[in-house]
């Protein structure tokens, strides 16, 4: 029976430890190339995430070019519904006017009026165009949106202070798009490019309303020249002037029609001929042989580790040591020879010199009681003082046996024992 283990992991924690095992590094100082590296345990889902993180990425970057144009052929799309209906309603007029009065074209003088009224309102069929996108930029900057924004050279104007105005708040929109994704609205470079978009914004407002007055005293002096032709027109006969109303209905709405479809042309044709700025210049592949573990660091952190931590050790504990381990250290500590050891007596006999001679406890009576000889050659009678600085460390042991082993010998003995005060 096989058995089979899932972790099971959010996309969000999944998408931020990615993140953090991802190496992101430029071939060098001042090279544009990126190198990425990720280390994984399958060599495949390595290769497979660089790939497909490369390829998001320049179709990020492609669709933040494409914004611009999906944004302006979305907006005259919206005109453009408007004016079919237009279109169709004032070419059904015209028809059914001309197969009920069996007049097809103007005379001379209804043909030159004609040209030169055409002129008038295609001129101003563009300046209201031109208005309208203004009206609605200027919506645009008061409502406070971050959306892409539609260049003014798509519609048709050709103010280069507002084309450059919009192109660098695009941009700067952009790059604070591009650091909002890594600092937060604290730092530095997001607070400098929040205040930069802020002033082009007030800049580009400024202009607008500007704009705006212009194209509408433009368009006041085209109604006002319009209405001279119209007093022209009424000289016209009345087939004749219905005829050209008709007709000049029909040719502006049919002008801006046109003009519609030529710029959702030039839109389409430029998203259809974005490219990414960057590029893939190698895809991702594993190395031949495995980076982890490595096993000759792993090998010396381990020699490293078995020296270090026991001596250590060692150290920790010969520091911490209270206890007397060589008589050595006793003899450096006290002004007096040391004369002998005596070792635990480990048997519940407190007389072991008499009961148990071979013992290593009475082999020490013994040496104590040569050494005390030797010390003291021309003395017959010898004094010996046992004392301890607290109760039941041995004095009354040592005393009784140190005893023991002198009568052993025909000696007699006499001893008290001491207590600190």
């Amino acid at each position: 029976m096989k058995f089979f283990y899932f972790k099971l992991v959010d996309t969000p924690s999944l998408a931020l430890s990615y993140k953090e095992q991802l190496q992101a590094a430029p071939s060098n100082k001042q090279s544009s190339i990126v190198t990425l590296g990720l280390e994984t345990p399958l060599r495949r889902m390595g290769e497979d995430y660089l790939n497909k993180l490369m390829e998001t990425y320049l179709q990020r970057e492609l669709d933040d070019k494409n914004r611009t144009a999906e944004n302006t052929i979305k907006f005259i799309d919206q005109q453009l519904s408007g004016i079919t209906d237009s279109l169709r309603g004032s070419e059904n007029q015209l028809e059914q006017y001309r197969s009920e009065n069996k007049i097809f074209n103007l005379s001379e003088e209804g043909s030159i009026i004609f040209e030169r009224l055409s002129e008038y309102e295609k001129e101003k069929g563009l300046n209201e165009i031109n208005l309208k996108y203004l009206q609605t930029l200027r919506d645009y900057l008061s409502s406070g949106l971050s959306g892409e924004l539609i260049s003014p050279s798509i519609i048709g104007t050709t103010d280069p202070l507002l084309n450059a105005l919009v192109q660098n708040l695009s941009e700067l929109q952009a790059e604070r798009v591009r650091l909002t994704a890594n600092f937060s609205d604290q730092t530095p470079q997001v607070r400098d490019i929040n205040s930069r978009i802020q002033n082009t914004t007030k800049a580009l407002q400024e202009n607008v309303n500007s704009a705006i007055v212009n194209t509408q005293n433009v368009l006041a002096d085209i109604n006002g020249r319009i209405r001279t032709i119209e007093q022209e027109i009424n000289a016209l006969p009345q087939t004749e002037r219905k005829l050209l109303s008709y007709t000049r209905q029909f040719t502006i709405t049919e002008n801006i029609y046109i003009y519609f479809l030529q710029k959702k042309a030039e839109a389409e044709i430029t998203q259809a001929s974005n490219m990414p700025s960057n590029k893939i210049l190698d895809f991702a592949k594993s190395g031949q042989l495995p980076i982890a573990p490595k096993r000759s660091l792993n090998l010396l952190i381990g020699l490293i580790l078995g020296l270090i931590v026991p001596i250590g050790f060692i150290t920790v504990k010969d520091f911490l040591n209270t206890k007397i381990e060589d008589p050595k250290e006793l003899e450096k500590q006290i002004k007096v020879p040391l004369i002998g050891m005596i070792g635990r007596n480990n048997s519940t006999d407190a007389l072991p010199v008499f009961n148990n001679p071979r013992s290593s406890v009475t082999e020490s009576f013994r040496s104590l009681r040569a050494d005390l000889a030797y010390l003291s050659p021309q003395k017959q009678n010898l004094t010996i003082l046992f004392t301890s600085s607290i109760s039941g460390e041995g004095k009354t042991f040592v005393s009784l046996n140190m005893a023991s082993v002198f009568a052993l010998m025909g000696k007699k003995n006499r001893f008290d024992r001491f207590r600190p005060a």
